[in-house]
């Protein structure tokens, strides 16, 4: 007889969907599933169960250049600590890095999805390196048009989560692109100025860029020029500057 575990699953799931968004469960995850789901603003979050859950937040956070709040804590450490930000040069180990905590949600089938999808060009990362060349923050996620999400952050110095995304919106907003998609709002994205639209509001703006293909800038750049994420120096041609990989 088989088991009755993954109906009281779904049963679970389906009454999840008022409170966290749920929209949607499907049996299994495939890249070009993903990618479908990003253009239509929805995500998947396994959760240990054969059935997979896909969220559209009732109140979506997105965190742009032009309303990014910098504590003075984090200025502090923008100008004092001599980071420097990259582009898809350690995307594996961005994955990895966010995968490697308690409540694992990014499981090893799903990170061969992302991997797969870097390949073909539609999924990218963001690295924070120290001036000795250790990876201490980043963030990774998908592009749909004109929209960036931020799947997943990790950090191994204070801050640098933080540094990888409001890098990531300043290299969006330089490219021409709408914003980051940060999904469910957090006390993190909050302090950062996140805006939080509802889903109506959110799907509209993700629609307007779908036709949208801007290109992140991939340039090692130093991370003190976001003490003004709208200043010339955050926001002009990479290709301007003379910066070098401090992790070369």
């Amino acid at each position: 007889m088989p088991s009755s575990a993954p109906i009281r699953r779904a049963a679970e799931m389906v009454r999840s969907v008022r409170t966290g968004g749920l929209v949607r469960v499907s049996a299994r995850v495939t890249a070009d599933g993903m990618l479908r789901g990003a253009a239509a603003g929805r995500f998947p979050y396994p959760q240990g169960s054969s059935l997979v859950p896909w969220y559209s937040p009732i109140e979506r956070a997105v965190v742009r250049a032009e309303t990014v709040h910098l504590g003075e804590t984090l200025r502090r450490r923008l100008r004092r600590k001599g980071w420097v930000t990259s582009v898809n040069q350690a995307f594996d180990e961005v994955v990895r890095r966010c995968a490697d905590r308690t409540i694992v949600w990014i499981s090893p089938g799903l990170q061969d999805i992302y991997v797969e999808l870097h390949r073909r060009g539609r999924a990218y990362s963001l690295e924070v390196w120290s001036p000795d060349g250790h990876l201490i923050g980043g963030t990774f996620g998908l592009q749909a048009g004109g929209m960036f999400s931020a799947e997943s952050l990790f950090h191994t110095e204070d801050h640098a989560s933080k540094v990888a995304l409001v890098d990531l919106a300043s290299r969006v907003r330089a490219a021409g692109g709408v914003g980051v998609d940060c999904q469910f709002p957090t006390r993190h994205t909050s302090a950062l100025g996140a805006e939080l639209l509802d889903r109506k509001a959110y799907r509209q703006l993700l629609r307007a860029g779908l036709d949208a293909a801007p290109r992140l800038a991939t340039e090692t750049l130093p991370a003190a020029r976001l003490i003004d994420p709208l200043s010339p120096d955050a926001l002009d041609l990479p290709s301007r500057r003379d910066a070098t990989p401090a992790h070369r």
